[in-house]
């Protein structure tokens, strides 16, 4: 066999590793560099997880579109590359993105639709279908589904805010086989700002078939445009650190985490509003 085709099938195998264990798969993957640099504890920060909980998407007044990507250890096949758009749109709020992990003999990719609404001045809630597509090289299969999302929003007190998210509640499936698992998720957390240049953010996650883990982060704002997080997750076990710059039109951050398995993998989006 071709060295080039042993590097093929090794960074196959790397690549379905890394997404089984270390929860690569697109219902974990990150969006953003804000979101990479707290662990992606977010699901109740709308500033940082419009995301990955669709009830944020009410925090955009104006068109914003942002690009984003990460390349663990500078393995460019195992690149994240994300692209999203939302503005008020249709009586509430409305987001298209798309994720891309992988390279030319496996990759994932999602594309999804989002919308939601503001139920009351505290509670907001957000749907969204996804189509995701799993690509292998010949002779490989390769698999489509549909997958639909769930997200709601409610600020207890100015300085406490609840999350929930539910991923694939329709329990769906790459194929219809009774020995493959579906992948699918719940998370929930608070965010928390007892003063208003700091937020501490705690979100407990349950995967099926899975030990429930969690996460935790800290977003501290350092001056009128820059801000610092930190952040932990327990399950795969990662530390991340990130920086942010705001203006009136753009917002830049930079991340950087930390993975017993991939080593260190840097992030970054750029977003501006229009």
């Amino acid at each position: 066999m071709k060295q080039g085709n042993y590097r093929k099938i090794l960074l196959v195998a790397l690549q379905l590793s890394v997404s089984l264990n270390a929860k690569s798969t697109n219902h974990l993957q990150q969006g953003g560099a804000y979101s990479a640099g707290l662990s992606s504890a977010v699901i109740a920060y709308p500033k940082a997880g419009y995301y990955q909980n669709q009830a944020h998407l009410t925090l955009f007044d104006s068109l914003y579109v942002e690009a984003y990507s990460a390349i663990p250890n500078r393995i460019k096949e195992f690149g994240n590359y994300s692209v999203f758009a939302a503005a008020p749109l249709l009586k509430g709020y409305t987001a298209l993105q798309f994720n891309f992990f992988g390279y030319e003999h496996y990759n994932e990719s999602k594309l999804g639709l989002a919308y939601a609404l503001k139920l009351s001045e505290k509670f907001s809630g957000g749907v969204q279908i996804n189509w995701l597509r799993t690509s292998l090289s010949e002779p490989y299969e390769n698999y489509n589904q549909l997958i639909a999302e769930v997200g709601f929003s409610y600020k207890i007190t100015p300085p406490l805010q609840w999350g929930v998210h539910i991923y694939n509640p329709n329990l769906s499936k790459p194929v219809d086989d009774i020995q493959e698992k579906p992948l699918a998720a719940i998370r929930t957390g608070i965010a928390y700002t007892p003063i208003e240049q700091a937020t501490l953010l705690l979100e407990l996650v349950q995967q099926l078939n899975y030990k429930t883990s969690f996460r935790a982060g800290v977003d501290l704002e350092l001056s009128r445009n820059f801000t610092l997080q930190a952040g932990y997750n327990h399950t795969p076990k990662t530390l991340s650190i990130g920086l942010g710059f705001l203006s009136q039109s753009y917002r830049i951050n930079l991340a950087a985490d930390y993975h017993n398995l991939l080593g260190l993998t840097p992030h970054f989006s750029l977003g501006r509003y229009f």
